[in-house]
C-alpha cells in the first residue's frame, strides 16, 4: 500500500519539549547545517533545502535566514568561521535552528582525513554544544533539528544508516548521531524538531519508487527536490509553531511557488535573460487520509506581456504551459527587453482548486557603449587570455597542484555526494575601466569528478551564489559545461569564482584537470 499509516505531524509532538513564549512579534530565524537545509539558487540545480522553503510557511513578520551551507558538519561549520558570522549576526531572542550530521559521517563516525568527520559522543556532540552555549551567550534560543533521512531502503523501510545510526547492530547507538542529538537535548534543556522520524514516515509512505521520483533528486539519495524540501518545511513549521516560536498564524498555500518573487535587474535591450522556479500543487494534501502533497488536475502556466515561459533552460518557448499537478514542476521564464525602463508583469499559474501569482521585473537598459569582455584558458593553470577583465588562479586549496592537474593532498580521494569547503579551486576576476556583466561561464572538468562553482564579492566568501554543478560524473568524456550567469562587477571591482570538486568513487592518486574555461560578458557604459 503506497500510503500507510502516519502519525499525525501537525497536531502532535513530543510532551517532553519545552514550549517557548516569543517576547516580540519580530522574530528571525537563523538556519544552520548542511545541503540538505541549504537555500539554492533556482537557475543552477534542481536541489532544493527545506530550509529554503520554510519562508513559505510562517507567518508574517517572522524572518527565515538560511545560513546552511553544502558539504558542511558540525565541525567544518565551526572551524571555516561560518558560525562566527552567524553569531556576529544574532539578537536577543532570535532563534537558531542546528541540524548536522550528514556530512559528520564523512569517516564513519571517526575523526578522519576529511576535516569534517566527527565521532557522535565525543567531537559531534561538543560541537553541537558550542553552538547551543554561544547562541544562548548571544542572547538567542537554540533548537536542535534532526537531520532528514537519506533513502536508504530495504525492503519497504528506510534502513538504520538511512536515519544516520551508521552502527552495524541497529539497536546500537555507539554511532547514532540522532541518539547523539537526543541526549543532547536532555542534557542542555533544548527543544528537539525529530525531522528524521518524520521524514522517514514521509519516505517509507511515499514508497521507494514514488519517494525517488517525487521527493528526492535522480542524484542521489540524501538531496530533496522541491516537493520533498517543501514537505518538510511544512513538518518544521508545525513544531516550530508547537514551540510557541511566533504569535502570529502561518501561511497555508494550496499552491507554493518559489521563488515568490522574481528581479530581473537590469537587462541589455536585446539581450534574453532566464530565470526558474517551482511549482508544487498542495491541494491533495490531507491530514487526516494520511496522503501527502498527491495534487490533482492540471497546472496552468501563463507569461505576462514580455516574457515567454519553457520546460527546459533555453528551450521552446511559449506564453502558457500546462502540466499535471501531481508532482512538483520546475518551468523557466525568460525576457527579451524591447525599449528602456521598468517593465512589471505576473506569472499565473492556477488550476480548477487553487491559484497562485508570481510578480516579475524587469528594467530595460540601453547602452551608449558596449563592448566584448571575455576570459580564456586553455589550462586553468596557464596564463589567461582576456579582454576588459583580468584574472587568475588566486587560491587552491585541500588540493595538489602541479603539472597542470589537481590532486588529493593526501592521494585518496574518499566517495562522497557533496562538496568539502576546504577544498577548492578560486578564481579572481576583475573588471577593467567598464562595469560587466558576465552571462556565461563554461569549462571542462575530468569527466570522473562532480563539482559545485560558486560566486561572491567579499574574500571571506560567506554571501555566496551558486553558478551550477554537476552531480554526477560526466559519460561523454571531457565534456564542456555551460552555464547561463547575471553576474555584475563594477568597474575596478572584484568577483570571486571557486570550483569545489568532489569525487563519488574512492581511488587513490586520481588527478583531474580544469581546462578550456570561457568567461563571456559585456563592457558597457
Amino acid at each position: 500500500m503506497l500510503y500507510k499509516s502516519l502519525k499525525n505531524f501537525i497536531l502532535t509532538f513530543s510532551a517532553s519539549l519545552a514550549l517557548w513564549s516569543c517576547s516580540k512579534d519580530n522574530v528571525t530565524i537563523h538556519l544552520i547545517g548542511d545541503s540538505t537545509m541549504a537555500d539554492y539558487e533556482e537557475n543552477s540545480t534542481q536541489i532544493r533545502g527545506w530550509g529554503e522553503m520554510l519562508c513559505q510557511f510562517v507567518p508574517d513578520g517572522v524572518r527565515v535566514r538560511d545560513c546552511a551551507i553544502p558539504g558542511r558538519s558540525s565541525k567544518s561549520f565551526y572551524e571555516e568561521g561560518s558560525w562566527n558570522k552567524v553569531k556576529d549576526s544574532l539578537n536577543v531572542g532570535d532563534y537558531v535552528l542546528i541540524q548536522f550530521a550528514h556530512n559528520d559521517e564523512k569517516d564513519n563516525g571517526e575523526e578522519g582525513p576529511s576535516g569534517r568527520g566527527t565521532a557522535p559522543w565525543t567531537s559531534y556532540k561538543n560541537y553541537l554544544s558550542r553552538y547551543i552555549d554561544e547562541a544562548r551567550q548571544a542572547g538567542a534560543k537554540p533548537i536542535l533539528v534532526q537531520p532528514i533521512v537519506r533513502r536508504y531502503f530495504d525492503g519497504a523501510n528506510i534502513t538504520a544508516r538511512g536515519r544516520h545510526n551508521l552502527s552495524s547492530n541497529p539497536t546500537d547507538t555507539t554511532l547514532d548521531y540522532t541518539a547523539v542529538m537526543r541526549r543532547l537535548s536532555i542534557e542542555k534543556d533544548v527543544p528537539l524538531i525529530d525531522l528524521c522520524e518524520k521524514s522517514r514516515e514521509i519516505v517509507e509512505a511515499y514508497g521507494e519508487r514514488d519517494s525517488k521520483e517525487q521527493l528526492y533528486v535522480n542524484a542521489d539519495n540524501t538531496h530533496t527536490q522541491a516537493k520533498g524540501a517543501i514537505i518538510y518545511a511544512i513538518v518544521a513549521n508545525c513544531k516550530l509553531g508547537d514551540l510557541k516560536v511566533w504569535h502570529g498564524h502561518p501561511h497555508k498555500p494550496k499552491l507554493v511557488v518559489n521563488p515568490r518573487r522574481m528581479d530581473y535587474g537590469e537587462v541589455f535591450i536585446g539581450d534574453t535573460l532566464w530565470q526558474c522556479f517551482d511549482a508544487v500543487c498542495l491541494d491533495g494534501l490531507d491530514i487526516e487520509e494520511k496522503r501527502y502533497l498527491t495534487g490533482i488536475g492540471q497546472l496552468t502556466v501563463k507569461a505576462p506581456a514580455g516574457w515567454k515561459l519553457s520546460h527546459t533552460l533555453g528551450g521552446e518557448v511559449k506564453d502558457t504551459l500546462c502540466m499535471s499537478a501531481t508532482k512538483g514542476v520546475a518551468f523557466f521564464a525568460c525576457c527579451t527587453p524591447k525599449a528602456e525602463g521598468t517593465t512589471n508583469g505576473t506569472i499565473y499559474l492556477g488550476s480548477h482548486t487553487c491559484h497562485a501569482e508570481i510578480p516579475v521585473k524587469c528594467v530595460g537598459r540601453k547602452v551608449k557603449s558596449q563592448e566584448d569582455a571575455f576570459i580564456h584558458w586553455d589550462n586553468i593553470h596557464e596564463k589567461a587570455v582576456s579582454k576588459n577583465l583580468d584574472a587568475k588562479l588566486s587560491i587552491v586549496k585541500g588540493l595538489t597542484s602541479a603539472n597542470g592537474h589537481f590532486g588529493m593532498e593526501s592521494g585518496l580521494w574518499q566517495a562522497e555526494i557533496d562538496e568539502d569547503g576546504n577544498r577548492f579551486v578560486q578564481l579572481k576576476i576583475v573588471a577593467g575601466k567598464k562595469d560587466v556583466r558576465i552571462n556565461k561561464l563554461s569549462l571542462g572538468v575530468s569527466p570522473e569528478m562532480c563539482y559545485r562553482i560558486s560566486y561572491a564579492y567579499g574574500n571571506d566568501f560567506f554571501l555566496r551564489s551558486t553558478v551550477g554543478e554537476r552531480q554526477n560524473p560526466s559519460a561523454d568524456g571531457l565534456a564542456v559545461d555551460s552555464y547561463s550567469t547575471s553576474v555584475k562587477v563594477k568597474a575596478g571591482e572584484m568577483v570571486l569564482f571557486r570550483i569545489y570538486p568532489w569525487s563519488k568513487q574512492a581511488r587513490k592518486n586520481f588527478e583531474f584537470d580544469i581546462v578550456n574555461v570561457n568567461i563571456e560578458g559585456t563592457a558597457i557604459e
